[in-house]
């Protein structure tokens, strides 16, 4: 008995010494002795780590000479090294060119609104997109785009990131010298009114964190809404940054009417500003109210 116990051994030990090795290193994650490297679980845990997403939104009115190159100049392979996955967003309001016709060859995913209006087109985009951070840019290729992925970043640690032309620079014929010191006035009136500095509160170049740009009560329907988002960013106590940047020319006529439309802007600022302090007063009344009539209901009213 004793020789047979012997043989078996001596058969299969070899054989169960070296599964018994191989489980071991299995279950402790060991390729050879000493070395460690990731578990399954744990490359599984690591691929399953969300990819953050952003949305470039960008308003369009027959913008088909300048709408592709803005598309094009989207750094999406340099977001994508850093991160993030990029979805182009083209908010069109009544079009009559092919603007709509080259967004769509370009890749970007198109949404119809049927008001003229960059403000309704900010409204739509804001209500009906869902992305980590968005990033707002004109469609008339006036702004640097390129600079996406520098405004992402400072969206780690801020609610929303602006792209000054007044601190940046202002390439020649891409600004008047009265368009310079109009924008430089409503600023100073933003700032007046607000309580928060901005260098330029007319910029259409905007970065925010997703949920922050879901938060925004807007209600400016044309060229007002950067002025009516810098109120509600304020208002709403949210953390605002800059960077400078550089603004170029138009390759055709502008759609704002420098006097006209800046006039339109101050006085958004200043409704914005009363507005909402009035309305605010009349929710602290009404709470008052309901608060007191809760006192009597109960019988626990202030003696």
């Amino acid at each position: 008995m004793r020789l047979t116990t012997r043989r078996i051994l001596l058969a299969w030990g070899p054989t169960v010494i070296a599964f018994a090795t191989c489980c071991t290193r299995r279950r402790i994650g060991l390729d050879k002795l000493g070395d460690f490297h990731i578990t399954n679980n744990d490359a599984r845990s690591d691929n399953r780590r969300r990819t953050e997403t952003v949305a470039v939104i960008i308003p369009t009115l027959n913008e088909a000479r300048s709408i592709g190159k803005v598309i094009d100049n989207v750094p999406v392979d340099d977001l994508l090294k850093n991160g993030f996955k990029t979805v182009v967003y083209v908010i069109d309001g009544q079009s009559t060119d092919n603007t709509r016709e080259i967004a769509v060859d370009k890749g970007a995913h198109l949404i119809l609104e049927e008001h003229k209006g960059k403000g309704w087109a900010i409204q739509t985009a804001f209500k009906s997109i869902n992305a980590d951070y968005a990033i707002m840019v004109d469609g008339d290729n006036t702004y640097p785009i390129e600079m996406a992925t520098e405004m992402t970043r400072l969206l780690k640690t801020n609610d929303v990131v602006i792209g000054s032309r007044l601190k940046g620079i202002i390439e020649s014929g891409a600004m008047t010298k009265l368009n310079v010191v109009g924008n430089n006035l409503l600023s100073l009136l933003a700032w007046m009114l607000f309580g928060e500095r901005i260098s330029d509160v007319c910029t259409g170049f905007w970065g925010y964190r997703g949920d922050i740009m879901r938060r925004l009560e807007l209600a400016a329907c044309g060229f007002e809404i950067e002025a009516d988002m810098f109120a509600e960013c304020v208002i709403k106590g949210l953390r605002i940054a800059e960077i400078p940047i550089t603004y170029y020319s138009r390759e055709d006529d502008p759609k704002l009417a420098s006097f006209r439309d800046g006039l339109k802007i101050g006085g958004h600022l200043i409704r914005k500003r009363f507005m909402n302090t009035a309305i605010r007063r009349e929710e602290n009344r009404a709470t008052s109210s309901d608060a007191g009539t809760g006192d009597a209901d109960t019988g626990e009213g202030i003696s």
